[in-house]
């Protein structure tokens, strides 16, 4: 028993350095102010803001539009200055554009507010990858990726559980505008632990091999990699998307779910990803991509399947504690990050690395 805590307790050791832990670290804080409101952005628009549902929608569509069409120019922007100054000015964008969705009472204002928190997120997490890949080693790509996986849902999973019962104990205006206050706050104190505490390092300098050179040109002559590309956005959208974002509203509408099952479910969803991340990055290594890949798509395509049967029944408890297709989603649509994470980031961690890193965040 001992010896399977010890193997168990090997597999998590990273040997990334201290400034790298530092960096996760506080990305677990800022992801524990998101997951405050993920869960219930919508509910927040609509039920008590007064939004129609289509205007909600596109509201969170916007925040995540403009982080898209941010991500491009922050890679170029990468190649000429610092990435730990553009993850400080984005965070601090994000937390001024959260901390105006407690109050807004207009569309208008909450599509100014998702404009500037999305291309703050835009510009932040494009440059949180490329400062992570300047502070390790190209062999410890791999592990500081999937210890950015495990700090992400970590942070999501306690986040949408706080969230949770927070809402389940007073759901009315003020306990919305407490949620998203706090939001900025983390991203705030994120911006401040990568100031104070990550060293800016030198940008390495890339020489071209071979006539395709590097930068987007090279990026765009790619087309396996931008197949890949266009094959992630589709699922991210049709599916990933969906499963944040579409599924607490649903759950609320349509089955016996209330505020604090909903969190919950959220963090049986990241709690897989957190135990399981970091082993499972050396267990997908030994498959080929392709398989691991189309493999775990098709496992997210069943689990969002298998959530639709929780509608049948009429018990909150069977529906989050004991129903196959609430658990069978969580941990198959988390088999696709699993995958995702391991395999992917060792084929466009390149020396075409600023510019593929952009399009990725897209």
């Amino acid at each position: 028993m001992n010896r399977r805590v010890s193997q168990f307790i090997a597999g998590w050791r990273t040997g990334l350095p201290r400034p790298v832990l530092i960096l996760q670290a506080g990305n677990a804080l800022n992801y524990f102010g998101y997951g405050l409101i993920l869960p219930f952005e919508i509910i927040y628009l609509h039920q008590i803001r007064g939004f129609s549902t289509s205007i909600a929608g596109l509201v969170l569509a916007a925040t995540q539009g403009t982080a898209a069409i941010a991500a491009p120019p922050t890679g170029a922007l990468l190649d000429r200055y610092s990435a730990k100054a553009i993850v400080v000015a984005g965070s601090l964008a994000s937390a001024l554009g959260y901390a105006g969705f407690a109050y807004v009472d207009r569309p208008w204002q909450a599509f100014a507010c998702a404009i500037v928190s999305g291309a703050g997120i835009g510009a932040a997490n494009t440059a949180n990858r490329t400062l992570t890949i300047r502070l390790v080693k190209r062999e410890q790509r791999a592990a500081s990726f999937a210890l950015n996986r495990v700090a992400g849902n970590f942070g999501l999973g306690s986040g949408a559980t706080v969230a949770g019962f927070i809402v389940a104990f007073a759901q009315r205006l003020s306990s919305f505008q407490t949620l998203y206050f706090f939001d900025a706050v983390t991203y705030a104190a994120f911006a401040l632990i990568v100031l104070a505490a990550v060293p800016s390092p030198r940008a390495e300098t890339v020489t071209a091999t071979d006539a395709n050179g590097t930068g987007f040109r090279a990026v765009a002559r790619d087309r396996p990699f931008l197949t890949m590309i266009a094959a992630n956005i589709v699922l991210v959208v049709v599916g990933h998307t969906f499963f944040s974002n579409i599924l607490p509203p649903f759950a609320k509408t349509h089955t016996p779910l209330g505020p604090a099952a909903i969190g919950i479910l959220v963090l049986v969803n990241t709690s897989f990803v957190v135990i399981a991340q970091i082993p499972a990055v050396r267990v997908v290594a030994r498959m080929r991509r392709t398989h691991a890949f189309a493999a775990a798509s098709a496992l997210f395509a069943v689990s969002l399947l298998a959530v639709l049967p929780a509608t049948l029944t009429h018990s909150e408890l069977a529906a989050t504690s004991s129903s196959p297709a609430l658990r069978s989603s969580s941990q198959s649509a988390n088999a696709y990050t699993l995958t995702f994470s391991g395999h992917w980031s060792r084929t466009w961690l390149q020396p075409i690395c600023s510019a593929a890193t952009c399009l990725s965040t897209v």
